[in-house]
């Protein structure tokens, strides 16, 4: 599961592509964003996941969005803190591992002047929820894990297993989920954002179709 490493016809590899999510998050930051000026929190390894994904998404909105990206590898705070001084008023969240900390920054930086939200990621990371901060939460990208384990045990109880080449060099093979196979998708918690679901849907849209398989 979300490894693509393992050369063998009898090992199955399901990945999620990680880059189409933070394209979904993107569409959503610059529809959410009343500042103009969205943010992302990545590691040092994830840049791609800027470039290809959360920034392009934020241009593919066709809104006039400044984007900006902190890369850590320890002290997430801190950036979630330059993000907000720097104007951001969403912030995508693409580190792994508990991101609790990081959502208390955004919900003591919340003023009535001036709301600020988070876009998280998930299986990946872990956030505790209260009644009174869950409204700082935005949205969240889901990796469809349900729908992953309910296609491979529905193949396997067949007697197949998945064959879509992860990477045809190294003859490693599984399936890749993203947007078209309904394996990514984004659920939005904000209401003014809900009430844009079509509009980011069709934004999204033609993400789709392309780079499905080199986009992980």
């Amino acid at each position: 599961m979300n490894d693509a490493s393992v050369d063998g016809v009898n090992v199955t590899g399901i990945v999620f592509s990680e880059v189409q999510g933070a394209f979904l998050a993107g569409v959503a930051a610059a529809y959410a964003s009343k500042s103009g000026i969205v943010g992302m929190i990545a590691t040092n390894s994830q840049s791609t996941l800027y470039e290809k994904g959360f920034k392009a998404g934020v241009q593919a909105s066709k809104k006039k969005i400044k984007t900006s990206v902190q890369y850590v590898s320890t002290n997430s705070t801190g950036a979630a803190k330059k993000l907000i001084t720097g104007g951001a008023d969403v912030i995508f969240i693409s580190v792994p591992g508990s991101i609790t900390d990081v959502f208390e920054v955004v919900v003591k930086a919340n003023t009535s002047k001036r709301p600020v939200g988070l876009i998280n990621f998930e299986p990946d990371q872990f956030l505790s929820l209260t009644q009174s901060t869950k409204n700082y939460l935005y949205a969240t990208v889901e990796k469809k894990v349900n729908i992953a384990m309910r296609d491979w045990i529905d193949i396997s109880l067949q007697g197949g297993q998945f064959l879509d080449f992860l990477d045809e060099e190294n003859g490693i093979y599984g399936r890749r989920y993203g947007i078209t196979n309904k394996g990514i998708e984004i659920a939005l918690h904000l209401s003014r954002l809900a009430a844009q679901a079509d509009a980011i849907n069709i934004a999204a849209s033609p993400r789709s179709e392309e780079h499905t398989s080199e986009l992980q």
